[in-house]
């Protein structure tokens, strides 16, 4: 049985001194976010990551949970 669905977002940065990204995720978004909003978010995101990051992708991810 299908008990959630939603949306999130994947933020996925480049960060000085390390070799994998570093990724961000936010959950719970409307069915269809607005692009716009998301990359708004992200770059208020990205002022608090380690000086010299930078943003490498977004992704939207859908999300559905059994039981």
């Amino acid at each position: 049985m299908i008990i959630w669905e939603g949306n999130a977002a994947e933020f996925y940065f480049n960060v000085p001194g390390s070799n994998q990204l570093q990724k961000f995720r936010m959950v719970h978004l409307p069915k269809e976010p607005d692009p716009e909003k998301l990359l708004k978010a992200l770059d208020l995101f990205a002022t608090i990551m380690p000086k010299g990051s930078s943003r490498d992708s977004v992704v939207v991810v859908n999300r559905t949970r059994y039981i």
